[in-house]
């Protein structure tokens, strides 16, 4: 199950639920609908629901760098991302009253079960840019028309993929307001790592460390070079994302770029008054004592 509010600030439930939100959205609202037969569109809302349950509050780099169990078991790789689509599948498999899939044909079942580890692990940002080039590459072959695209079962699937990839990474592009407050989140997550890293004497991730305090550059970088092109790719095939996704994007960015100015302007200030600082002589030292 997903951990309280309080012990995972941002991976928890109400992520979960923002996401699968997010993937509605983008199915039945901002024109994706057509791309997908049902049975995926069933994977695609239950690998929303799912993407994230059990997370502890700590990334991949974390567990590896630890040598946990996590890590052991999954030998280094999307060790969340496999944990996660583990933890849901088993939950069918041994529940009874967990098992919402038990009504489909074998053939149903394996088709819903391997799409649905198919998103959950393409969630890591590890696999971000060969996802995003294989999406072009079937962008540029199959053009936007819904029936070739059902045509071709690995454009479909990594379609699929990306839709729930997306959402997941598309705080930046909500209103402000709301953006705003799921990034407050995340950073107390990332600072809560950083401070469990500290203590195991554990070199500290980075943004997770909270007495560096500079955070607006990085999510400049990560909403132009991630979630922008990302986006852009989603807006070929649905033109309601370029009319209603980004532009909000958009102005988000130029919030973020006055607050990266601001955060570079303070830097620079407490930099200038550490020099001095230190430049400064002691009152004694100037009477030669």
């Amino acid at each position: 199950e997903y951990r309280c509010e309080k012990e995972v600030p941002y991976h928890n439930s109400l992520h979960a639920a923002d996401v699968t939100q997010t993937v509605h959205a983008l199915i039945w609202s901002l024109g994706f609908r057509p791309y997908f037969e049902h049975l995926s569109v069933l994977a695609l809302v239950l690998s929303a629901i799912v993407h994230d349950v059990g997370h502890d509050g700590r990334n991949n780099t974390f567990h590896m760098n630890l040598q946990d169990d996590l890590a052991l078991t999954y030998n280094d790789r999307s060790v969340l991302e496999n944990y996660h689509a583990s933890v849901a599948l088993k939950l069918v498999a041994v529940e009874p009253e967990a098992n919402i899939l038990d009504c489909l044909q074998r053939d149903q079942f394996v088709q819903v079960r391997r799409e649905i580890i198919e998103g959950v692990l393409g969630t890591d940002m590890a696999h971000h840019f060969r996802q995003v080039e294989t999406l072009k590459g079937h962008i540029e072959k199959l053009d936007k028309d819904p029936s070739d695209w059902c045509g071709e079962p690995s454009a479909s699937l990594m379609l699929q993929t990306m839709i729930l990839h997306v959402a997941d990474i598309s705080t930046p592009a909500k209103p402000l307001k709301l953006s705003d407050r799921w990034t407050a989140m995340l950073r107390q997550e990332f600072y809560g790592q950083g401070d469990h890293e500290k203590a195991l004497g554990m070199p500290v991730s980075p943004l997770c460390d909270r007495e560096c305090g500079r955070f607006a550059g990085p999510q400049v970088g990560f909403i132009d070079f991630i979630v922008r092109p990302t986006f852009d790719l989603l807006a070929a095939l649905a033109h309601r994302v370029e009319n209603e996704v980004l532009p909000e994007l958009s102005a988000n960015l130029v919030v973020w770029e006055e607050r990266k100015a601001e955060e570079e302007l303070a830097a620079q200030s407490a930099s200038a008054e550490a020099d001095g600082d230190a430049g400064g002589e002691h009152p004694a030292q100037a009477v030669g004592v």
